[in-house]
């Protein structure tokens, strides 16, 4: 069961429940382990087994096993609010907007963890405090669910419009429905202006290469016809190109990663935009 695999990897990996949830609901959906909820103590628990699947994977992913210590991240400790209840109300109002199906089964994982914890013999406050933040829950939750599925459950109809307010989307629609595009069009704009600036540092980069490559040529063919004055000037030409080029390279590498790790805070902005407003 969960608590018991954390357990168990503690002395070689450690890992957060956020992030072995994760992790369960993957293999789970990729045949690599079964489930199944047996009662323990009045409540349910369930128990995972690996699958031959699973054995297989584990033997190809056998020599990448110090890469997966990057997995864990630390996450800071709450002050306050560190009694189950407390947290799980918590963590329940800020992942309100998701699929009710959803929250019930995040809920009752953070609960079992938290249970687990205490019946090993960790006070309450303990238990709950080495979960993570529930912010920290609700940031890694967002991250992996589809953006369409929030939106989906966003604008899910809660009740039948009226005629009147029908009528007057419809009456509306000219004026707000051209904003709604010109938004859209204004932000999808930039996000492409800044893609298009690393695609031109690119360009840069690989034409500076380019001529690294056409002064070296040059140099050898003016040395072939006996010009040490024009092979001297090509060497010193495919020298700076080189040098250029390498330079273009790390910024154009770091303005890639710039512009995606903007893009999945941007997302995830967005996503959470969607989730803990209760109605």
């Amino acid at each position: 069961y969960g608590y018991r695999i954390i357990k168990d990897m503690k002395p070689y990996l450690e890992m957060s429940e956020s992030t072995l949830y994760t992790i369960l609901k993957r293999l789970e959906a990729g045949n690599m382990l079964t489930v199944r909820s047996v009662e323990h103590e009045g409540r349910l628990r369930k128990y995972y087994h690996i699958t031959r699947d699973g054995l297989r994977r584990i033997e190809e992913f056998k020599e990448d096993w110090k890469e997966i210590n990057a997995i864990y991240n630390f996450i800071p400790r709450e002050e306050t609010g560190n009694d189950k209840e407390t947290f799980l109300s918590e963590l329940r109002r800020k992942l309100s907007g998701l699929p009710q199906e959803d929250i019930e089964e995040r809920i009752a994982f953070y609960s079992e963890m938290i249970d687990d914890r205490m019946e090993d013999g960790l006070p309450e406050e303990e238990a709950v405090a080495g979960i993570g933040t529930v912010d920290g829950i609700v940031e890694q939750i967002m991250s992996e669910i589809p953006l369409s599925k929030l939106v989906r459950e966003k604008v899910k109809s809660k009740r039948s419009l009226k005629a009147w307010e029908i009528i007057l989307l419809v009456l509306g629609s000219p004026v707000w429905l051209p904003i709604l595009i010109s938004v859209m069009a204004i932000v999808l704009s930039l996000y492409v202006i800044i893609w298009a600036v690393a695609v031109c540092i690119y360009a840069a980069c690989f034409s500076m290469a380019a001529g690294a490559v056409g002064g070296i040529s040059g140099l050898f063919i003016s040395l072939f016809k006996g010009a040490p004055a024009v092979a001297l000037f090509s060497l010193g030409a495919a020298a700076v190109c080189a040098g250029l080029s390498i330079l273009l390279l790390y910024v154009s590498v770091w303005v890639t990663k710039l512009i995606l790790k903007m893009t999945k805070r941007i997302v995830l902005g967005i996503k959470t935009s969607f989730v803990g407003k209760e109605e």
